[in-house]
């Protein structure tokens, strides 16, 4: 997972599992440790994620995440506080 910290959000850049971790909360458990450091700052936090994976939209979305825009390939997604 990378991320970085800009004047108006966090920007998670990539998270990725390899399959044979993928659905063991791994991914969940990041997830959480980045919404904590984003509160702790007062910052939403900010992703795209590729429209051909649906997957990860599903996740992001369960998370709180909602879709704020998109590109041709990605939707662009942001979590509030």
């Amino acid at each position: 997972m990378t991320a970085r910290f800009q004047s108006d959000c966090l920007k998670l850049n990539q998270l990725f599992l390899v399959p044979e971790y993928q659905g063991m909360g791994i991914g969940r458990e990041c997830m959480m440790i980045l919404i904590e450091q984003a509160r702790q700052c007062n910052l939403p936090i900010g992703l795209r994620v590729l429209k051909v994976n649906p997957r990860a939209l599903t996740f992001y979305q369960r998370l709180g995440f909602v879709c704020t825009g998109e590109t041709e390939a990605h939707v662009l997604m942001e979590r509030e506080l």
